[in-house]
């Protein structure tokens, strides 16, 4: 059995990000999704918007 971990490609890493993008958006509510993103992960908004998500309505102001 080769348990060598192979380095993942650019593309397949953008290809395997987009998937979990959907994902995410298919399973949780905007307001749910935004707090799993920011408080859950930390993500920023502009990263946000960077991976294609749609949540300026939910944005908060970070002190």
């Amino acid at each position: 059995m080769n348990t060598a971990i192979k380095p993942i490609t650019p593309e397949r890493e953008q290809e395997l990000v987009a998937k979990l993008v959907d994902l995410l958006s298919s399973r949780y509510d905007a307001g749910n999704l935004y707090d799993i993103l920011r408080h859950g992960l930390g993500i920023d908004h502009s990263d946000m918007e960077a991976l294609g998500f749609q949540l300026r309505d939910y944005y908060e102001e970070v002190e």
